[in-house]
């Protein structure tokens, strides 16, 4: 068996021994890598010199500039945005009925020819920075258009979510078939018509996003049924303070998950919080000190659920689980 011996300067970790490690680069630029390979006939070492190169793409999301992407470009994926190889992916088409009834190019996904039923494929955008504020909203909306073949062929659309540059993603949104369709069953190759076209909003603060750096992955599934359109992805934000108008603080919440006792790191001592499920039920609030910084959460089902904390004119949102 062979041992591999990674070096990346620059990124995180900087060094592995896995064969096909996963490196975090925190600053745009271009890095080399360097590659020592050991087996039963001996050892090769190779650098290759700025083989990589990153370019921060990230957007800023503020009061008065949002993230469109309308997919209007030449180009396809969009800059910065990723296709991931599979049995299928998403492609570009200019379509005589958008969203705005005008002829429009936008994205879809062919699944009318694609007869691997359960596959994926994903479309990811480039890192979009949420705002921030005590009141802030940052809402995700969508067009998108869809009609499927029969109650047989359920395609699926779901929406993912990741503050970790894509090591790690949950689900904000999925849906299958009729809950999908917007228009009825088409037994031929469908287009979108100007009526068939609906739009989505997703309110990405009232799941714990705000001031992350995120990255959406618009996700299709297939069972071999009909065309699926997208368009217009656009992230806005109401309520936005920018950054030099927000005090440094930190929070961590940890074990997470955990069996429902949660301990409280923060630099700041008086701190008044309250929790929520994802309905936006609140099921607990109170007040932590120097002397108490744990919060009890037995009694409550094991889910998912928000905890949000007010530190002076500051408030920090963040999502757990409990097991």
């Amino acid at each position: 068996n062979a041992t591999w011996n990674w070096s990346f300067p620059g990124g995180n970790p900087s060094t592995s021994n896995l064969e096909d490690p996963i490196i975090v680069y925190n600053q745009a630029g271009t890095y080399n890598v360097s590659l020592t390979v050991t087996d039963q006939f001996g050892t090769s070492s190779q650098t290759l010199s700025n083989f990589i190169k990153y370019d921060d793409t990230t957007s800023a999301i503020t009061s008065s500039t949002d993230y469109k992407q309308d997919f209007e470009s030449i180009i396809f994926p969009p800059n910065a945005w990723q296709t991931p190889n599979s049995s299928f992916s998403w492609q570009s088409i200019i379509v005589d009925s958008g969203s705005n009834c005008l002829p429009n190019k936008v994205t879809y996904v062919d699944h009318y020819h694609i007869s691997q039923r359960g596959d994926e494929a994903f479309l990811i955008s480039n890192k979009v920075k949420l705002g921030n504020g005590p009141s802030a909203i940052n809402y995700l909306t969508y067009d998108y258009s869809y009609s499927g073949f029969s109650s047989a062929h359920d395609d699926g659309f779901r929406i993912d979510i990741s503050n970790d540059c894509g090591h790690s993603w949950d689900s904000i949104y999925g849906a299958f078939g009729a809950d999908l369709a917007t228009t009825s069953y088409q037994s031929s190759v469908w287009f979108p018509t100007c009526d068939s076209w609906q739009t989505d909003t997703i309110n990405l603060s009232s799941l714990g996003y705000n001031n992350d750096t995120i990255m959406l992955r618009f996700v299709a599934i297939n069972d071999y049924g009909n065309q699926f359109y997208l368009d217009n992805i656009n992230i806005n934000g109401d309520n936005i303070v920018t950054n030099k108008n927000i005090e440094n603080y930190s929070l961590w919440l940890y074990p997470n998950p955990s069996n429902g006792i949660f301990s409280v790191v923060s630099n700041y001592h008086n701190l008044d919080y309250e929790i929520y499920d994802l309905m936006g039920k609140s099921i607990k609030k109170g007040k932590l000190n120097e002397n108490e910084k744990t919060i009890n959460l037995k009694k409550e089902n094991p889910g998912v659920y928000l905890a949000v904390f007010k530190i002076s004119h500051t408030t920090i949102t963040k999502k757990f689980t409990i097991y």
